[in-house]
């Protein structure tokens, strides 16, 4: 989905609803980008050639989140990243869970680009596990706020890693 190509300075919500499943793809199960707030719920992407979910909305002048509600689940990816997101707003994002990824990240997740100032957030429960590299990678202007993390058996890389480059800088 990309609805940034005719107006890429007019900024368009994506709402995807419902239960939602990008799987067994030879590239990536999911590409959204977009000028605009980006919305996803219950998204299972699993077993493709390379991310399960690239989300981008970082082109806009104005910043916009990215939010991923309900069970979100990437397993069994083989792209540098499993979940991948990048964001000039607040990246809020629950339930999720990144395993089994063959070739890079469970996740990452950064608003670090320019003009970026929100934060990340992760709540509900959110587990890495078994992945190439690191479980889990933020980049973030702002506040860093996690709670039920667990991230085991990263292959070659680190659990999580949590770098806070804006002012202030907090990390909870």
């Amino acid at each position: 989905i990309d609805n940034t190509v005719l107006s890429p300075l007019l900024p368009k919500t994506v709402t995807i609803s419902g239960t939602n499943v990008f799987s067994g793809n030879a590239g990536v199960g999911l590409i959204v980008l977009s000028a605009g707030v980006i919305t996803l719920n219950n998204v299972t992407a699993e077993s493709n050639g390379l991310q399960g979910a690239y989300l981008s909305n970082s082109a806009t002048t104005t910043p916009a989140g990215v939010t991923l509600t309900g069970t979100n689940k990437f397993n069994s990816n083989g792209g540098s990243s499993a979940l991948y997101i990048e964001s000039k707003g607040l990246i809020s994002i629950a339930n999720i869970t990144a395993s089994s990824n063959t070739a890079g990240e469970g996740a990452s997740l950064n608003n670090s680009v320019s003009g970026a100032t929100a934060g990340v957030t992760l709540s509900g429960i959110n587990t890495f596990s078994s992945n190439f590299t690191n479980g889990l990678t933020v980049v973030s202007n702002g506040a860093i706020t996690i709670s039920n993390l667990t991230v085991i058996l990263s292959q070659n890389g680190y659990g999580a890693s949590l770098y806070n480059i804006g002012t202030p800088s907090n990390v909870s």
